[in-house]
């Protein structure tokens, strides 16, 4: 991570040049360039500390490496390597005088005089392998990219759940379309008859995509996709949802919900259980209890949790402030709202690893937060995550 995606500022081409730097650093001496504890002190040491000097590590890196591997590391981009083509200039330049310096010619210097026969034999050579390697490129290429050479998935009950698309009027209402996505997720996820469920993570990337359905189904490995759109007025509203085959890209399964707002519990549930009808999978009498739970029976508490989770995901400082604002107001509305709880004490987890702030203040709130999401549901999955997050990473258990 470079110093200023660190910081939580805008990033471009130069923090890629800075990561290839820390590769680069870390080829050289087995070694990473900055180091920390926990995460909050190892962005403090990108941001504000000078790694050691490669040859002190490796005593055969040349001084023009040492100065190549430096740039690329410079704390401020303007100072760094601005286009990754002068990069790789100077790794080309320092390479040849190596070669140079061990042989006493340039590979690739011209073949002295005194054998001028074989140049065209090896010209020949040359030529007829580039044309074979090309031959070989195209072939892997068509087997690779031919659609029909590659199977789209091995797993047969397989889904990936597509972002809702917002089709309110407000583009705040984007808040709930992610949260809907999540948590329909989090519904499938509860059925072990499916052979996988795409994480939230990996689906989130093709918010604003044109892709295929093919061609993500082929990305994410999965048969089959989930997607839809929701549209809010007022305490009104419509999930369109649509189950699509990867392999033919047709229609398995669709349906639309016109509901009040107080019924967005029974969508999610609904929806699981068709899509599992669907796929002709067996949904146990626990799991459907599972499916069938709602966390809280407030739906503006439940609003207020979904904002909270669309701000925690942002992974900004400032935005984390506002998410625990968020979580604050949910169980201010629903004092036995677990997953509030284990929300709150999610952002108060990871609050110090982006804004500089002390661990030790909010490692206490977190712990607090999470017990109490416990004591309101003891199998809360994102409670006991936070739990394990404290032992590993401030307690070293």
């Amino acid at each position: 991570m470079s110093p200023e995606q660190a910081m939580g500022e805008e990033v471009d081409h130069r923090s890629d040049i800075f990561s290839f730097g820390v590769v680069l650093y870390e080829l050289l001496t087995g070694k990473l360039p900055f180091r920390g504890e926990h995460q909050a002190a190892l962005m403090y040491s990108i941001v504000n500390e000078e790694p050691q000097p490669v040859a002190r590590f490796n005593e055969k890196v040349t001084p023009e490496m040492e100065r190549i591997v430096a740039k690329a590391l410079e704390k401020d981009r303007g100072d760094r390597y601005q286009h990754v083509d002068e990069l790789l200039s100077d790794l080309r330049r320092e390479r040849k005088k190596m070669e140079y310096a061990k042989t006493g010619s340039f590979i690739g210097e011209a073949v002295p005089p005194s054998r001028p026969a074989a140049v065209p034999r090896r010209r020949g050579w040359i030529m007829a392998l580039g044309i074979g390697g090309l031959f070989l490129i195209a072939l892997i290429a068509w087997y690779f990219l031919h659609p029909k050479s590659v199977p789209i998935s091995e797993h047969g009950k397989s889904i990936a759940v597509l972002p809702f698309k917002n089709l309110s009027d407000s583009k705040d209402d984007e808040y709930f379309s992610d949260g809907l996505t999540e948590d329909i997720i989090t519904q499938l996820s509860r059925i072990s008859g499916f052979e996988k469920v795409i994480a939230r993570t990996s689906v989130m990337r093709y918010k604003e995509s044109d892709k295929s359905v093919r061609d993500i189904g082929r990305e994410l490995d999965v048969a089959t996709i989930l997607e839809g759109s929701v549209r809010r007025a007022g305490n009104q509203i419509r999930v369109v949802a649509q189950l699509i085959d990867v392999t033919t890209e047709g229609h398995i399964w669709a349906d639309t919900y016109d509901k009040e707002m107080t019924q967005v519990f029974a969508i999610q549930s609904d929806l699981a259980q068709q899509i599992a009808s669907a796929l002709k999978t067996q949904i146990s009498p626990d799991e459907k209890e599972k499916i069938e739970k709602k966390q809280t029976e407030n739906t503006e508490a439940y609003q207020l949790c979904l904002k909270g989770r669309f701000y925690w995901n942002k992974r900004l400082g400032d935005d984390i402030q506002t998410a625990i604002d968020y979580f604050n107001q949910a169980v201010g509305k629903d004092p036995d709202y677990a997953l509030a709880y284990a929300g709150l004490a999610s952002a108060y987890f990871v609050l110090p690893e982006y804004s500089y702030l002390p661990p030790k203040e909010f490692m206490s709130k977190a712990e607090a937060a999470a017990q109490k999401a416990l004591e309101l549901d003891a199998v809360l999955g994102e409670a006991h995550a936070v739990l394990g997050g404290l032992k590993s990473s401030y307690e070293w258990d």
